[in-house]
This record gives structure tokens, C-alpha cells and sequence, in this order.
């Protein structure tokens, strides 16, 4: 008797977590359309024809994701929406995400493909500063000093940080009493910046001949967050002279670059 006891829970909890194995991936399914979903909300039915299984398991399935708050439910409509925890768990993933290492592969396929300087910056209160870049072996090229700030209307790295600033944080930059021209060529004038910025806004990039250093030509785009911020710039420069002429050919790599980044940072 004690042999048949002792084999008869083995066989039990092998089954159960057969069971729970197939119940944690019919969760996650269910958590996964939500998330892929372009509807706000689903309904029971909806949820069972898409995912193949019943309405009564996938009841079962909302009821345990809304215990955790990863599921909420509208008692009126009987409908239901990604609850906070899911949020939450975003959130702790986005947190986490090394935004160096991130951009490092695109600087480098940026500067393989181009063979001119690929550099990542970051912004400090209303700065640009360039912390890593990326610089392709060839007798005449690019070099920016790193760690060097620069004002954010100068430069097409700036001004790709600047154009994308939340309305009422660019308006506050702009409206400074004097804004200091880093070298000649650099625009002060805050109605001719807010046209440049409008246009850097509509194409998604900002280009520069020699407005952030002389005899650079420079392409810029930002690298935006989830409340579509820019949190980074990508750039690639080079000598005006060799660079300048077809500085456009490399706006479809360099948005790329940029628009995934973004994606992995909920962008």
C-alpha cells in the first residue's frame, strides 16, 4: 500500500504541471493579443474565436490575469483591457534597457556603410553632448571631441534634440534673451529657428554644413522614448567637401537606425 501511495501523487504532479505548463502559455497567448491588438478592448468571444480555445477556458484565463491587475475588466460592458501590472512590467523593462549598448551596433553598421563618423549624443538639461562615437579608418575624416557640450541650436545634433522637445520646453529655450552663436554660420535669430525646427520636425532629421563645426556636414535624428521624447541623437559627419554632396543618401539607414532603437524603448 505504501508503494502504490507513494506513486499515485508522483503521477498526479506530473499531470498537474502539464496542466499548469498549458494554462501559463494560454495566459501568456492572451496577454500577448491584448498587447498586439489595435483594439482598445475584447470581449470573451472575440478572445476565444482568435486564440482557438473556449469561452469557458478563456474565462477562467481573465479571471486569474485580473486577480493579478494584468487584466482589467468593465463590469457594464463585459469587456476587458491590459490592466496596471502590465504596464508595470513594461515599464521595468524599458527601465532597464542599456541605451549605449543599444545604439553601439548601429554606429558601427552606420560607419561601415558610409565610411565617414558615426556618434551617439545625449542631452543635459538644454546641452548636446557627444558621448561615443564611432570613426571609420581613412586618411581625412571626422573627430568630435567627447563630452564636449554644445547649446541646442547649434549643430544638427542639437537641433535634432531641440525640434523634438516637448512645445512648452522648446518655447522656453527659444525665448532666453540671448542665444549665443557657437561659431560663424550658427542661426540666433528665434524666427528662423522655429522655421528650421518645424522643418527638422516634419522630415524627422536635421542637417548641418558647417553650423555645429566648421567644415563638418552632419546628419542628425533622434532616438525617441515611449512619451516620444528624445532621450539620444544619432549622427553621421564628415568633411563638407566630401560628405556634403551626399549627406541625403544616408537619411533611409540613419532614420532606420534610429526608428529601432526607439521601438525597443517603447517609442
Amino acid at each position: 500500500m505504501a508503494a502504490r501511495s507513494a506513486q499515485g501523487p508522483r503521477a498526479a504532479t506530473s499531470l498537474d504541471g502539464g496542466q499548469l505548463i498549458a494554462s501559463v502559455e494560454r495566459g501568456l497567448d492572451v496577454l500577448l493579443l491584448f498587447a498586439n491588438s489595435e483594439r482598445p478592448d475584447l470581449g470573451v468571444t472575440e478572445i476565444a474565436r482568435d486564440l482557438g480555445i473556449s469561452k469557458a477556458v478563456v474565462h477562467r484565463l481573465l479571471m486569474t490575469l485580473a486577480s493579478r491587475r494584468l487584466i482589467d475588466a468593465d463590469p457594464a460592458t463585459r469587456r476587458y483591457r491590459l490592466g496596471s501590472a502590465a504596464l508595470t512590467i513594461g515599464a521595468a523593462y524599458l527601465d532597464r534597457i542599456d541605451l549605449t549598448a543599444q545604439i553601439a551596433p548601429h554606429l558601427r553598421d552606420l560607419s561601415n556603410a558610409t565610411q565617414e563618423t558615426a556618434i551617439m549624443s545625449v542631452r543635459s538639461d538644454w546641452l548636446c553632448i557627444h558621448v561615443m562615437q564611432v570613426i571609420p579608418e581613412r586618411d581625412v575624416r571626422m573627430e568630435v571631441a567627447i563630452g564636449r557640450p554644445s547649446p541646442l541650436h547649434a549643430g544638427s545634433s542639437s537641433m535634432a534634440f531641440l525640434a523634438h522637445l516637448p512645445d512648452a520646453e522648446r518655447e522656453r529655450y527659444l525665448a532666453q534673451p540671448e542665444l549665443a552663436a557657437s561659431i560663424e554660420g550658427t542661426v540666433v535669430d528665434t524666427r528662423t529657428l522655429r522655421a528650421d525646427l518645424e522643418a527638422i520636425r516634419y522630415r524627422g532629421y536635421a542637417v548641418s554644413l558647417g553650423q555645429g563645426e566648421t567644415g563638418a556636414a552632419c546628419i542628425a535624428a533622434p532616438v525617441l522614448d515611449r512619451h516620444g521624447e528624445p532621450v539620444a541623437v544619432i549622427s553621421v559627419c564628415g568633411p563638407t567637401e566630401r560628405f556634403g554632396p551626399r549627406i541625403e543618401a544616408v537619411t533611409p539607414p540613419l532614420l532606420a537606425a534610429t526608428r529601432a532603437v526607439s521601438r525597443a524603448l517603447g517609442g
